[in-house]
């Protein structure tokens, strides 16, 4: 078959441009080296100039002679293109314009239900610590308080005389106090009491209030009045987890064990137990008599989870510290934290 293209014209191939290309290839050797000659003397130049620039700052802090500084130079020059000069010192302008770290920056790591945590925060301080004089007065007035209920002083303590048909339990109720106060207190080792016994006896009710931001805990007695008792320094969740609210105390529990977010579960004194000598799970001031699966104020293997934000939303307390919480407030003691 007779196609159309094998009718059309061949043409004629181009010269090829050989003087054009002789030229090209002699610009672009004498272009490469200009390049080649003038690169390799930048960096010795700038060598020297930071080498100088940081040695005058080091002459005017250690008074050394301009001779020696001149020799350091130099010295700084030969090496530049073989080994790196070692950083200077900081000198007090250079620190001035340091940046500084945020106070306190998101976590690494949001929390997620049911996943165990993998992530801590950058900065982990209070938002808005106490003032450290504050925080000493509260701490000697708390020292102060508690002996006076382990000697069974006043104004903290009361006699009491057991009468007919009154036990542990039912005086605990009246008193608004704890058992195992009463049994501390009084050095019983089992739940009889007898008619007639002098019985030493500190009254309630208890109040809790905890600052997140401050991460601070204060327990006051209501007994006449609001009068601050004790604080202490607590630990929160991380992100946030820490619900602000208004709770009780639903369960007391002494050497809890740990049930974790994955299904795990860890005795007392297992080292993956975070909860420490004691557990106060908490419930909503509406639903009093269903706590909040796995969330309260705990105590700690160790204090350094106190005053930082490291649980999945409990209150974290040294075990000394919880341990008083324990024996003081009784279940139904208004828990209130506030952001």
């Amino acid at each position: 078959m007779d196609y159309e293209f094998d009718r059309m014209p061949t043409k004629r191939p181009p010269r090829f441009p050989v003087q054009k290309i002789a030229i090209f290839c002699t610009v672009l050797a004498v272009t490469g080296g200009v390049i080649y000659w003038i690169i390799p003397s930048k960096p010795a130049k700038k060598a020297t100039t930071t080498t100088t620039t940081a040695s005058s700052p080091a002459s005017q802090a250690s008074g050394a002679a301009s001779a020696g500084n001149a020799t350091s130079t130099s010295t700084a020059a030969g090496e530049a293109s073989g080994a790196t000069a070692k950083k200077a010192d900081p000198t007090a302008a250079e620190k001035a314009t340091t940046p500084v770290a945020e106070t306190n920056p998101a976590p690494t790591e949001k929390p997620v239900k049911g996943v165990p945590w993998s992530g801590d925060p950058a900065v982990d301080v209070p938002e808005k610590p106490i003032d450290a004089g504050q925080a000493a007065t509260e701490q000697q007035l708390s020292q102060n308080n508690w002996q006076m209920i382990e000697a069974g002083a006043a104004p903290w303590c009361v006699a009491h005389t057991v009468a007919k048909g009154e036990n542990l339990e039912r005086l605990a109720t009246h008193y608004h106090t704890t058992v195992a106060l009463l049994k501390e207190m009084n050095h019983l080792k089992g739940n009889t009491i007898f008619l007639g016994k002098k019985m030493k006896v500190v009254p309630g009710p208890w109040r809790i209030e905890i600052s997140k931001s401050a991460r601070r805990l204060q327990l006051f007695n209501l007994a006449n009045g609001k009068t601050l008792f004790a604080a202490y320094d607590v630990g929160i969740g991380r992100a946030d987890s820490t619900p602000a609210d208004e709770f009780v105390i639903s369960i007391r529990l002494f050497h809890p064990k740990y049930y974790a977010p994955n299904g795990a579960i860890f005795a007392y004194g297992d080292p993956g137990n975070p909860l420490g000598d004691y557990f106060l799970k908490l419930a909503t001031s509406k639903q009093k008599d269903r706590p909040l699966a796995g969330y309260g104020i705990h105590g700690s293997p160790d204090d350094e989870g106190v005053g930082r934000s490291l649980s999945h939303g409990c209150v974290r307390m040294r075990n000394a510290d919880v341990r008083q919480l324990y024996l003081l407030c009784p279940t139904g003691t208004p828990v209130v934290i506030v952001e």
